[in-house]
């Protein structure tokens, strides 16, 4: 009986009391715990609200950090592309939606011929938008000397992206001609100043309302190929074609250019290019009276660049021909006589043939004092002949010499990251005729890409 009942009591009626025991105890201390004050203070509504308000403000700057760099990541992960600066390029390489990216520039120049100046050169704003693998927005908006002068739209470009061998693009078009009018941020080029060949005989930057083709042939050619609004040419003078670019601002359009490209990388480091550019520029207008005739123009530009093991080699040749340009030299003459002009021969005619070229050589010389740097230093030379009066039609227009020049620059680049640049600069330019020093300049430059 004994065993029996140890038996009960050992067995399954030990565990329920057990069991119940424990339930109770917990039960218990919980009771006891809520009994006693709290160790810390109920927060009341007022502060509930307060700590919600700044974890909603922590996550809406995450969220619009994480958006901002996905509109503007890193540019060390672009390259140019279909005719725009690596800055400008980000929008190709978007999943979708915004980007954003830009460049500016400040120059500093003392000039032996003139006032010293100290300029907020240019501030760009790039703005492009994918709507889709096929659709691509790109523009680029342009505020010079500090927005006291000039807002451009420099360019406006609605792309439909086909493939790599064919896509197609209209808009305002940067005209694809040299090395800086579609590069021009200031981290490409050297020196304070763009070469002055191409700002006149490629009076960059050159950009007109167009259409047309571009893209890949295979991994070494590219290609691009437009029709534009040509220039307004009854504008043109003995300085060139520069006055005559209409910037897609209400352009003539009576006649239309074609303007084709073609880029070959012919090796590692070595880049060949060349473009033409034709069409009729008299818009049908007429100066002093008289029709300035239908202005046929050729321009065509030879390039190439080679770099590598810290040496850079740049070089362009360019040539333009015009069609009879006396007729608008005779409204020119004409327009002077109108004016009362006391030299109506002062010599502000266009030419016949118009040319112009530079060579350029740079090396890096940091990885030579600091090989682990990635920061660049640069000297750099360049020069420049340039005649924009290289032939007349006819004696009966007199060409002035300043327009047959030499053009000398030296400096030093300096790139503490691939963002920023800064440059310094010594330029001499002298009279082909005499060896005349027609200017001496010193110049400081600073700019940033992004």
């Amino acid at each position: 009986m004994n065993s029996t009942r140890f038996a009960k009591f050992s067995g399954r009626g030990f565990s329920r009391r057990i069991l119940v025991s424990v339930v109770l105890a917990g039960a218990l201390v919980a009771a006891i715990g809520h009994a006693e004050p709290s160790a810390e203070p109920v927060p009341t509504a007022d502060e509930r609200i307060r700590v919600l308000e700044e974890q909603v403000a922590t996550l809406a700057a995450e969220l619009s950090e994480n958006r901002i760099s996905e509109a503007v990541p890193a540019d060390s992960e672009f390259d140019p592309v279909w005719g725009v600066g690596p800055s400008a390029s980000k929008v190709y390489s978007q999943d979708a939606g915004l980007s954003i990216g830009g460049y500016g520039e400040v120059r500093f120049r003392h000039d032996s011929t003139d006032d010293d100046i100290f300029d907020a050169l240019r501030a760009v704003l790039y703005v492009g938008y994918k709507f889709s693998d096929s659709w691509v927005l790109n523009s680029e908006i342009e505020f010079e000397h500090a927005g006291g002068s000039d807002v451009f739209v420099e360019f406006l470009n609605l792309d439909y992206l086909h493939s790599d061998a064919l896509n197609f693009r209209v808009g305002l078009i940067l005209i694809p001609m040299g090395f800086v009018n579609q590069l021009h941020e200031p981290t490409f080029y050297y020196g304070a100043s763009r070469p002055e060949v191409e700002k006149t005989i490629i009076p960059s930057t050159w950009r007109e309302n167009g259409a047309g083709f571009f893209g890949r042939v295979g991994d070494r050619v590219s290609y691009q190929a437009y029709a534009v609004s040509s220039f307004e040419g009854s504008k043109f003078n003995a300085s060139g074609f520069r006055p005559g670019r209409q910037k897609g601002m209400e352009a003539l359009t009576n006649d239309w250019s074609v303007v084709v490209r073609t880029d070959v990388t012919a090796m590692s480091g070595l880049n060949l290019g060349a473009s033409v550019y034709y069409g009729n520029q008299g818009q049908d207008q007429s100066v002093g009276g008289l029709q300035v005739g239908s202005l046929s123009t050729a321009i065509y530009e030879l390039h190439a660049e080679y770099q590598r093991h810290g040496f850079t080699v740049r070089g362009l040749f360019s040539q333009a021909f015009v069609d009879n340009p006396d007729a608008l030299n005779a409204g020119i003459k004409a327009q002077l006589v109108i004016d009362a002009d006391p030299d109506p021969n002062k010599g502000s005619f266009l030419a016949e043939s118009l040319l112009g070229g530079y060579v350029e050589f740079a090396y890096d010389i940091m990885p030579r004092l600091l090989p682990e740097t990635e920061q660049s230093l640069e000297p750099f030379f360049r020069y420049e002949r340039l005649n924009t009066q290289s032939r007349m039609q006819s004696a009966d227009f007199d060409r002035t010499l300043k327009y047959d020049r030499h053009l000398y620059t030296v400096g030093l680049q300096y790139q503490p990251i691939s963002q920023l640049v800064f440059k310094l600069d010594y330029r001499w330019i002298t009279q082909q005729s005499n060896g005349a020093s027609l200017a001496k300049q010193v110049e400081f430059g600073a700019g940033y890409v992004f």
